[in-house]
């Protein structure tokens, strides 16, 4: 397992990387989507002593195949430009 999801990463950790590969998201969207794999128990989701959420693996997906970047966010949503 890669050694980057056994430390807590905070949302702004998670936006960060997913920019040097070139993809820029919405914080929003990468909150929601973080928010859905904890919910699936792919990743745990809790609140740090500062109050703000960290993600890191879960014990339970590991030994599990990874799934790509592109396959979790290519699912979600376009985000509409203009709200009505």
């Amino acid at each position: 397992m890669d050694p980057w999801g056994r430390e807590r990463r905070k949302l702004s950790d998670v936006r960060g990387a997913l920019q040097s590969y070139g993809l820029n998201y919405p914080k929003q969207s990468v909150a929601v989507a973080l928010l859905r794999l904890a919910k699936t128990t792919k990743i745990r989701r809790f609140k740090a002593d500062d109050g703000e959420y960290v993600y890191t693996s879960s014990s339970m997906a590991q030994g599990l195949p990874t799934t790509k970047v592109e396959e979790t966010f290519g699912r979600m949503a376009p985000i509409p430009t203009k709200l009505i």
